[in-house]
């Protein structure tokens, strides 16, 4: 955690030191539904866990039209502490690209945006767990579609959000002795979030109820389960351009299907996220 917390200052010093300005993209976990406007921002994010497991994440979300954008993030996952699950030593990591498309909806009869996100992880480093102790892994597939719906309500106290989504992931996954193992399959989840105005910037936090499918490994068994990701932090403009997110979560990483995985072990991380635009 040391070696992440590290980089991260090591990333922020030089964005820090120029002009920001607030950006609301929704909660740590949760999209916001509306599509970003302006220059394009420019974000870098690390989730520090227990164990040395980190998740480094770089991107950007730039606006297509008035009622579309597009983000993109470059995530790579590392766990190589070794962390015991189920009596056997177990590392993993991955990296890989993500690419989110929101279509804002335009609809006069409800006080409240919508926006449909579709959204493809394509695993540049395919997700891979491997049990140190025999060498044997069990492998994902490469393309993880998913699609998130967000709505979302704003008011003088914030903004209040609600996001049904479901990830594609593999239903059974190959392993290197021949056989195969159970995976997380269709994940349907439901998220909700809140941003609340305090000091000078917001509250922020969000939690996500999986109700299909699997989003975690249970540390006892080695098994999938479902587990409820969540985060809580603080929002704040750090000049004219920039803002600083700090916050604690147990979920894997930012994007739409990264950002449902429980972290191994199901770990409260400290997560911190810069966003600048230019």
């Amino acid at each position: 955690m040391r070696k992440c917390l590290l980089l991260v200052l090591i990333l922020l010093v030089p964005l820090v030191a120029a002009a920001v300005a607030s950006a609301q993209t929704g909660t740590p976990n949760v999209p916001s539904a509306l599509t970003w406007q302006g220059d394009t921002l420019w974000q870098v994010e690390a989730r520090c866990f227990r164990g040395g497991n980190d998740t480094l994440s770089a991107g950007a979300v730039t606006p297509l039209d008035d009622r579309t954008d597009l983000t993109i993030w470059y995530t790579h996952f590392d766990g190589d502490s070794y962390s015991a699950v189920a009596g056997a030593l177990r590392n993993s990591r991955w990296s890989s690209l993500s690419f989110a498309l929101k279509q804002e909806l335009r609809d006069e009869e409800i006080d409240a945006k919508v926006s449909l996100v579709p959204s493809l992880d394509w695993c540049l480093q395919r997700p891979r767990g491997v049990n140190a102790a025999t060498g044997a892994s069990a492998e994902m597939k490469r393309m993880i579609p998913g699609l998130a719906v967000p709505v979302e309500w704003a008011g003088r106290e914030g903004t209040v959000s609600l996001c049904p989504r479901l990830i594609f992931f593999d239903k059974n996954l190959s392993t290197s002795t021949g056989g195969t193992i159970r995976g997380f399959g269709t994940v349907f989840a439901v998220s909700g979030g809140v941003r609340h105005p305090m000091g000078r910037g917001d509250v922020v936090g969000d939690v996500a109820w999986p109700f299909g499918g699997e989003n975690a490994v249970n540390e006892n068994s080695g098994v999938v389960d479902r587990q409820v990701v969540w985060s809580a932090g603080y929002e704040v403009p750090v000049g004219d351009n920039t803002v600083l997110s700090v916050y604690a979560t147990n979920a894997a990483g930012p994007s739409v299907a990264t950002s449902i995985i429980s972290a191994p072990g199901n770990g409260i991380g400290c997560g911190v996220k810069l966003g600048h635009t230019f």
